[in-house]
């Protein structure tokens, strides 16, 4: 199938870590083809414990923050089935593409509580002039408000790529996000002190998109509707 008939492009479940089961890139026809193996049992576990808002995060080779449960969910919901032997496949993906409350208020909190967790590191070290550590924080604060957002608008983060651009179509979210997030990142070598001011601000705001949400859903309304 490779155009350059590459050998041991696919590797075994495993390889790759946990949960990015296996696969391999190929060229085909000049196009690159990312073959991704899921386990499905784990797949459908993931269904059902989402629906429940349980969510772990875990140690991921290629993703930075980890990788999060539920964008097993998230892939799922987004993708296009070519092909399915039976019918239990695209229940799954139409479960999917529904996103659950219940979802949406536990990545709201874990990941509302974590920013906030990470910024208070910032604050106390930006005069230790430790840029390496005060860097993994800034990532994971930024990351972590990204989730929410995506919470925020019933949308499925599946890959850190791409995500702040992605974020800057949705309904809920600050102004200029994308470019307030990539500004931070310049700052951080220049002002730790800098950076960390800019990174509460944006961090409030967040929050206070996601109070006004979770609110929301703590008067009993339903949020529950269809992934776009």
């Amino acid at each position: 199938m490779d155009d350059e008939n590459r050998n041991d492009l696919v590797v075994p479940p495993g390889a790759w870590g946990d949960w990015v089961n296996g696969g391999g890139w190929l060229v085909i026809n000049g196009y690159h083809v990312d073959l991704i193996l899921r386990d499905i049992k784990r797949v459908e576990q993931i269904i059902k414990d989402t629906e429940q808002g349980i969510v772990t995060a875990n140690y991921q080779t290629g993703h930075p923050h980890g990788y999060i449960s539920a964008m097993y969910r998230g892939e799922l919901a987004i993708s296009k089935i070519q092909y399915a032997k039976n019918e239990s496949l695209c229940e799954l993906k139409n479960q999917a593409e529904i996103y659950p409350g219940a979802l949406k208020k536990s990545l709201i909190n874990f990941f509302i509580f974590e920013a906030e967790f990470s910024l208070m590191f910032v604050k106390a070290n930006a005069g230790a002039e430790d840029k390496y550590y005060i860097a993994g924080h800034v990532f994971r604060i930024i990351s972590c408000l990204n989730q929410v957002l995506f919470a925020c608008n019933n949308a499925y983060c599946i890959n850190e790529k791409k995500a702040i651009k992605l974020l800057e179509t949705f309904e809920y979210k600050p102004e200029k996000y994308a470019e307030r997030v990539n500004h931070i990142f310049e700052v951080l070598g220049l002002s730790l002190f800098e950076c960390y001011d800019m990174t509460e601000k944006l961090y409030k705001e967040v929050k206070k998109i996601a109070t006004e949400i979770n609110n929301f859903l703590n008067e009993g309304n339903s949020d529950e509707r269809k992934q776009i």
